[in-house]
């Protein structure tokens, strides 16, 4: 991992910053713009926080989440851009290009693939979220967290520890959640808006992903897979397929589970594909093959191939590692 202390530099002096984390953001794309986001306007510094997307229903409750934007308005007014979470400069969305014309890109991210492609780069695939490397640098830069960030960097940690029980989870993780909630952060109210409650529409939808499950490759496989008419049928978001591919993932025996996920939009390439993986498989591999990345448990890509042939790819992936 790079040191923080160019970076460090760089937020001292930077005046008019713009934070972005990558379209249909998670928990740790939420969090990193929030933790890093109000750290800085707490030291008085001028912030936009961006997102292509809008802020998911199940991060809402985040103090500061009505602050995050979808429109970021005349980006050359910026001297400083701040990627964060993001393995490659196209997961900002439609504006990647015009983002990347900022004088000054901090890319801070802990995924494997990624591209470095930022004028500093803080890197580190160790990590368990990229909200554990902001809370790094705010601690080298001797900053005090704000009570309000506090929420976003748990949030980070939560949600990319899949609720501290992925292998990520590791005493720095715990330990810094653990002073987040000293910093004030209710840890029932975290849980109980991310995993907490449902919608009927969710839960329609999760009965055809159940009912889709196919195992093969002697069970070590689990894919699920979701149609456009499924979430026509039952009136479900997209937002609300994150997470089905869990279920799949702990049937005992399951190496790796994948969803299968049919794109709303008319695309090039119109299957999502989103892989979770234990110890003995490297999903990250897998992903970058197909143009994607991610981690080595949590990866994923976009396809033209049909349902049936990432089926037989995925298969003769596992069956060629002899698990």
């Amino acid at each position: 991992m790079e040191k923080a202390t160019m970076p460090r530099n760089l937020l001292e002096k930077s005046s008019r910053i713009l934070l972005v984390s990558h379209v249909q953001p998670d928990g740790d794309a939420i969090g990193s713009l929030l933790g890093l986001g109000l750290s800085l306007r707490a030291k008085g510094k001028s912030i936009v926080m961006y997102n292509e997307d809008p802020v998911p229903a199940s991060f809402a409750f985040l103090p500061g989440a009505d602050l995050i934007v979808q429109d970021a308005g005349d980006i050359s007014r910026f001297d400083t851009l701040i990627v964060l979470d993001s393995g490659d400069a196209e997961r900002m969305g439609n504006k990647a290009a015009e983002l990347k014309k900022i004088p000054a890109i901090l890319n801070i991210d802990h995924h494997p693939s990624n591209t470095e492609f930022g004028t500093h780069n803080l890197i580190d695939t160790d990590a368990a979220s990229t909200t554990v490397m902001i809370w790094r640098l705010l601690k080298e830069m001797q900053w005090t967290i704000p009570g309000d960030a506090a929420w976003g960097i748990y949030t980070g940690i939560f949600t990319d520890t899949g609720g501290f029980r992925f292998g990520n989870t590791n005493t720095e993780a715990l330990s810094i959640a653990a002073e987040m909630t000293a910093c004030g952060v209710h840890p029932e109210t975290v849980g109980t808006n991310i995993l907490g409650s449902y919608s009927f529409s969710y839960i329609r939808l999760l009965q055809k992903a159940l009912a889709s499950i196919r195992l093969c490759a002697d069970g070590k496989l689990a894919t699920m897979t979701l149609t456009r008419a499924m979430f026509e049928e039952t009136g479900a978001s997209e937002e609300e397929a994150s997470g089905l591919v869990n279920y799949a993932r702990y049937i005992a025996g399951v190496k790796m589970a994948v969803l299968i996920r049919e794109k709303e939009e008319e695309a090039v390439l119109p299957w999502k594909v989103s892989m979770r993986a234990d110890k003995d498989i490297d999903a990250s591999a897998i992903a970058v093959a197909h143009g994607g990345g991610g981690h080595r448990a949590a990866a994923g890509f976009s396809t033209a191939l049909s349902p049936d042939a990432i089926l037989n790819m995925l298969e003769n992936q596992i069956q060629s590692q002899r698990l």
